[in-house]
């Protein structure tokens, strides 16, 4: 059907603006020719619109486009350690408001018809039976060697960089394994005493870097084996094996991987456990009626890893558990609801049993952690109230100014990371944590000033949902400040060493520590996308798989001390091809007949679960 020169003039006026304010929002310098060819290609995605009508995607399109429009705003003209100064929020106006609505348009539209695509042919690649290819052959070798290969992968860095990295943050578990120390929380004990199992093993043999150096290693082994379990996982319910082969390659050969298994954090193995755990919900969602023992041994197991290895894993389980009850609205069938109580039943008692642990208890065993840690991001609100001069009572100013000398806040203030006022000299982080009470009446009335609470939120969060800041961050390791147990008078017996020097080439140089993986906020935004798209469709299983990356963006969300650390996010990572495949799962269901896209009561499919992949 032809179109009126009317309708085409306006089609060609709306593509010009499109592509226009397509590249300003996306934070590129302003570029004619590109604007150009962008709105080009608005006019020929747009010149035979789709017509559907899907509440989920339209949804995720206007929280995108929403999200474009924030982050064109911020500005962050030096690192996350910048004063208000540098790193701000510019103002508002109307343009955005026009930019918003072309912004929804555009990538409904253009989402759409990529959904089409990875339902028809993506999914019928991912899901092509290929046991007798050579991928075939080399996902069926035994476990230990696939886990192996891996290992030997990664051991350049490992020998670059023996006993692999230590950073500030693993000071403090180091001094506590090596007895010089009390225990404290600030990081997890059971992460502590796990450190502790190596450095004593090293101590033994009086070679402490030693015991260090096998602990990376035993890390490595442990990342390993969850990766090709992982791949073993996906191919077990229908995706062919060369995927699954080319994920062990991507994890292998991508130095993200394998900076992050020698260091000597808690992150990695925290987020193995997550990554299990959303499998292991598949699994439990995807048997009717039928309550597995074996899926509900694993999936408590890990969830006890989850809560004991990283501080915030308690509220990770927690918020599982909510979202879990909350499904509850969606899936009414007596098979769903079984599960769903049984399963947040569990959750919410050992969530609450680890708080009363990591609380009371630990306070009772004179086992702490500065409260200061756990209510970063509201400090950084109240504090950008202080400086920008907010609504405030003289009851706020008090409390402020008993924390830090309020007339010197704008001196600490750092929109991207809590640890600059934390640690600020003369910052009384003892006063927070002996008025506690106070500090939560204290954060509820300060929040009257809205506008700088949601600016003192965006800054410190932008890099986990922004994707057009931070997407070539190599920053992950040098951040953690390497080997600060360098700045002692000892260096308690850790020798550090490249044992791969040689006279031809920099080793370091070529294994070094710079690398990043796909952006996190490129993959918070398919986590939303596919939670949306299994809501819609109801499909329980992909639903309650990424129930546990939610929970741990939300937490991120509400409690991050960084505004970006690729780390904090290392879940995301390992889980982003399994949400690949989840991904063509959910927009399988859509890729209808003559590639329309609809929701219809008269289509065949509407409102059921594919069988596909359960």
């Amino acid at each position: 059907m032809k179109r009126k020169p009317l309708a085409l003039l306006l089609l060609v006026f709306f593509s010009a603006l499109s592509g226009h304010l397509i590249w300003e929002y996306l934070r590129f310098p302003i570029h004619g020719a590109m604007s150009f060819f962008l709105g080009l290609g608005v006019f020929f995605l747009l010149r035979h619109p789709l017509s559907i009508r899907c509440t989920s995607l339209l949804a995720f399109s206007f929280l995108f486009a929403l999200s474009l429009v924030l982050a064109k705003h911020i500005i962050l003209g030096g690192g996350v350690t910048a004063l208000s100064d540098t790193n701000y929020i510019t103002a508002y106006s109307a343009k955005d408001l026009v930019a918003l609505a072309v912004l929804v348009i555009v990538i409904y539209q253009g989402l759409a018809r990529l959904l089409i695509w990875v339902g028809s042919f993506a999914y019928a690649t991912l899901f092509k039976p290929n046991d007798d290819s050579v991928y075939g052959i080399i996902l069926a070798k035994p476990t230990w060697l696939l886990i192996a290969a891996l290992v030997f992968c990664w051991l350049p860095w490992l020998f670059a960089w023996y006993p692999g990295f230590i950073y500030g943050d693993s000071i403090s578990s180091i001094m506590q394994a090596q007895g010089l120390w009390g225990f404290n929380n600030h990081h997890p004990v059971c992460y502590t005493l796990w450190v502790k199992i190596w450095i004593v093993l090293g101590m033994a043999i009086h070679d402490v870097s030693f015991g260090i150096f096998l602990y990376s290693l035993s890390q490595m082994v442990l990342v390993a084996w969850t990766m090709v379990w992982g791949a073993r996982w996906m191919h077990s319910k229908g995706v062919n094996a060369a995927w699954c082969v080319l994920t062990l390659a991507y994890f292998a050969l991508t130095p993200f991987f394998a900076q992050n298994n020698i260091s000597m954090w808690k992150d990695p193995l925290f987020s193995c456990a997550v990554f299990v755990l959303c499998l292991r919900l598949y699994d439990f969602f995807s048997h009717d009626g039928q309550i597995d023992a074996q899926t509900v041994f694993w999936i408590g197991l890990f969830s006890c890893f989850i809560c004991a290895l990283r501080n915030n894993g308690a509220y990770v389980i927690l918020l599982t558990a909510l979202a879990c009850v909350a499904l509850l609205l969606r899936y009414r069938t007596p098979e769903f609801k079984k599960k769903a109580k049984y399963l947040s039943g569990a959750m919410f008692v050992l969530a609450a049993l680890t708080i009363a642990v990591q609380g009371p208890l630990f306070n009772k065993l004179h086992i702490n952690q500065s409260y200061a840690e756990t209510v970063g991001l509201p400090l950084n609100q109240m504090a950008r109230v202080v400086v920008y001069k907010g609504a405030m009572s003289e009851e706020n100013k008090a409390f402020m100014d008993n924390l830090y000398p309020i007339e010197k806040y704008k001196d600490v203030y750092a929109p991207g990371i809590v640890d600059r006022f934390k640690w600020a000299a003369g910052c009384n982080a003892g006063y927070l944590g002996s008025h506690r009470n106070a500090f939560f009446k204290n954060y509820a009335s300060m929040m009257k000033n809205p506008r700088l609470a949601f600016e003192g939120w965006e800054l410190l969060t932008v890099g986990y949902w922004s994707v057009t800041h931070f997407t070539f961050d190599t920053g992950n390791i040098s951040k953690g400040c390497l080997w600060c147990f360098k700045w002692w008078t000892k260096d308690h017996g850790i020798k550090t060493k490249n044992l791969l020097e040689n006279r031809f080439f920099d080793s370091r140089s070529v294994f070094n520590q710079y690398d990043a993986t796909i952006p996190l906020g490129f993959l918070t935004w398919l986590v939303i996308l596919i939670t949306l798209l299994a809501l819609m469709r109801k499909n329980a299983p992909a639903q309650m798989a990424t129930l546990p990356l939610l929970a741990l963006l939300l937490s991120l969300f509400l409690a991050t001390p960084i505004q970006y650390w690729e780390r904090y996010g290392y879940a995301l990572s390992l889980s982003a091809p399994l949400l690949i495949v989840l991904l063509a799962q959910a927009a399988r269901f859509l890729a209808l007949k003559d590639t329309a896209l609809y929701i219809d009561k008269n289509c065949p499919t509407s409102g059921k679960t594919d069988p596909t992949l359960t």
